[in-house]
């Protein structure tokens, strides 16, 4: 029983591990069914995720209680999810192409995904402006917060 059930961990790994390659739309697994790729559901997922990872930086900032992330946590989370709009956006592509959803609904999750990746921007920028490691990104590259002839170039 034991080597059936690692042979299935071991191909619904292998199918996820290719979903998340490639745009695929839908897979069908034997013995589980057909797995389908839906637009809405992927949408409010990255909505959902995107919310906690702005909840998380604004913990992160707030000095009243101990961050309980890190600061490259932020950062690799925030790649993460611009990863998955970017591939959310290829699956949307591929679906409109194949003939499976029509011009309106594309549209409609195009610009939906068009918001989340402003609202990643922005929270982006959040993280970036982190006193401590703006300081830090700052002094690694040889610039300061106050101008000189050095470096080359005067703010606006």
């Amino acid at each position: 029983m034991t080597q059936i059930n690692q042979v299935y961990t071991w191909y619904i790994n292998e199918v996820l591990e290719q979903l998340g390659s490639t745009p695929a739309c839908q897979v069908y697994l034997k013995g589980l069914g057909l797995l389908k790729f839906d637009a809405g559901l992927s949408i409010r997922n990255l909505a959902g995720f995107i919310n906690g990872l702005q909840v998380s930086v604004s913990e992160f900032i707030d000095d009243s209680q101990p961050p309980r992330v890190t600061y490259s946590y932020l950062v690799n989370r925030h790649k993460l999810l611009v990863d998955a709009i970017y591939s959310f956006r290829e699956r949307l592509a591929k679906l409109k192409s194949l003939g499976n959803i029509n011009e309106t609904y594309y549209i409609n999750k195009l610009t939906r995904s068009e918001k989340l990746e402003n609202q990643l921007n922005q929270i982006y920028e959040s993280i970036q402006r982190i006193p401590e490691y703006q300081q830090k990104r700052t002094t690694e590259r040889g610039q300061d917060f106050v101008w000189t002839d050095e470096q080359g170039s005067k703010p606006f």
